[in-house]
Formats: structure tokens, C-alpha cells, sequence
């Protein structure tokens, strides 16, 4: 009887070295100019990607100081009493100290509040010192906001369409009226009514002193470093740092705004 193999177990006549069926790898050459590819995608990518985490890091930085504003409004409405946001930049380039040493790159904020419900403080101007920490309660944790800087920018135009045209904040077009903004151009002497953490009646020595905040009233105003009068608009710029140098050359800025009257919170970017 004939047997017929069938064709999938047929052997392979083919020669061992025959370049047709041996395995074929990467040359050496074809390695070398895939890794070059690679490495020029990766310098082209990388400078879009830093300025994309640069954006994203002040504008994080923006929403977490208008929620902390947002949420210190609520208390002073649903509590029925005042209460006052501090901001201090120190050097971001260290640990904090103690007491703290301003500087540029980490902006700290604490908010604290009356525990007796009055504004603490002569609204005349007539008697001046710091708000007494004995009748101050801590309302949530300090927070303290890195490679971030307090900074002045010029008024916008007011004719909407983003950080440009964002309503004029004060009368001088340059951006220095101190009274509605609180940047890097407003001196530390400015308020006259400065709070100081850790607050309450015992416990370690001031580690900061703010003296650039926002108070909101039980009626939800705000006002700028406790000053009688209302502004329209307080507005707080924002830059990206390098360590304890501002980036003033980035495009990535940020400005709050809080209107005086309802306290609402805008955020401006390019």
C-alpha cells in the first residue's frame, strides 16, 4: 500500500543558510538612527511640555486660593461673623522658618475668624495695632502654595474677552494702586490691622504675620487689608517661579478677582 505524507509535515528541503528563511534582526545602523529619532521627538516635546506643567501649576495655584476665598466668605456669612484671608510669600527655595522671612516663591495663606462676631478692630483707623489673637479661631489648615508669586499686572481694558480685556482693577492703568491689589508692590506696613499664626490666647510664638488679606463681613463684603472704604474689584496676581526668583518672563500668569459687594470670585488667564 502507497502512503501519502501529508504537505504540512513534508520536510523542509530548503539549505540551512539560505538568507530566505534564516531570522532577520536590527542592524547596528538601523538601531543608532531609530534612538537619534527618538531623542530629537524628545527635544522638540520637551519645552511644550514644561510650559504646559507651568500653566498647570498656576492655575492650580489660582483655583486653590479661590476656593480657600470661596469657602472663607461662606463661613463669615453662615456664621455671622468676620473673617480675614492672609497671604504671606516666603523664600521657596528653603524650609519655612521660624518666624517665617518674606521672600519669593511660596505663598502661604491662612483664614481665621472673630470668635465674638465684631471686626476686631477701629474701622476709623483712629487706634491701629494687630488683630488680638486671643479672640481669633483658626478656620482650616495654613496652606502654603509653591513655586508661585504674588505680582502686579497692568489694569485690563474691561471690554471682556479673557485676561486682557478683564475689568480694570483701581484708577492707575499701570497696575500700582495698592488699595485694590495685593502683589508684590504692596508694602508690608500697608495694613494696619495684621493678624498673626498660630492664633489663640496660648501656644508658640508668631510664626507669620500676614499683612495682605482679604476680610470678609457676616454679610459677605469684601474689603482689602481691613480698609474702611469698599473696593469695586480686589485683585491678586499670580507668576511662576524658579526656586525663589520670579519668571517674569513666562506667559503663564493667572489674576483673581473678588468683588467687593458679592464677593464673587473671577479667574483671569492669557
Amino acid at each position: 500500500m502507497e502512503t501519502v505524507v501529508p504537505t504540512s509535515a513534508a520536510a523542509d528541503t530548503s539549505p540551512p543558510n539560505d538568507p530566505r528563511t534564516r531570522p532577520r534582526a536590527f542592524t547596528l545602523v538601523e538601531l543608532l538612527v531609530v534612538m537619534a529619532v527618538i531623542i530629537a521627538l524628545v527635544a522638540i516635546a520637551t519645552p511644550a511640555v514644561n510650559s504646559l506643567k507651568n500653566s498647570g501649576d498656576v492655575t492650580a495655584a489660582a483655583y486653590d486660593l479661590s476656593d480657600i476665598l470661596t469657602r472663607a466668605r461662606t463661613y463669615a456669612v453662615a456664621n455671622n461673623t468676620y473673617v480675614w484671608v492672609g497671604m504671606f510669600e516666603e523664600n521657596g527655595s528653603q524650609n519655612s522658618t521660624q518666624p517665617a522671612a518674606a521672600g519669593v516663591g511660596r505663598v502661604v495663606v491662612a483664614a481665621v475668624y472673630s470668635k465674638d462676631s465684631s471686626c476686631l478692630y477701629d474701622p476709623s483707623g483712629a487706634v491701629t495695632g494687630s488683630l488680638p489673637p486671643a479672640l481669633l479661631g483658626q478656620y482650616g489648615n495654613l496652606v502654603k502654595i509653591n513655586n508661585v508669586h504674588l505680582s502686579a499686572f497692568p489694569n485690563g481694558t474691561g471690554t471682556g474677552g479673557g485676561f486682557a480685556g478683564r475689568p480694570p482693577a483701581g484708577s492707575a492703568s499701570d497696575g500700582s494702586d495698592a488699595s485694590c491689589r495685593i502683589s508684590d508692590r504692596l508694602p508690608a506696613s500697608a495694613c494696619k490691622y495684621p493678624f498673626t499664626y498660630p492664633v489663640g490666647a496660648s501656644g508658640p510664638s508668631a510664626q507669620y504675620t500676614f499683612t495682605k488679606m482679604v476680610q470678609f463681613s457676616p454679610r459677605g463684603e469684601a474689603r482689602i487689608n481691613c480698609v474702611q472704604d469698599m473696593q469695586p474689584l480686589i485683585e491678586i496676581g499670580m507668576v511662576r517661579t524658579h526656586g525663589a526668583a520670579a519668571d517674569t518672563a513666562n506667559k503663564n500668569v493667572v489674576t483673581l478677582q473678588v468683588s467687593g459687594i458679592a464677593s464673587n470670585v473671577s479667574i483671569y488667564r492669557p
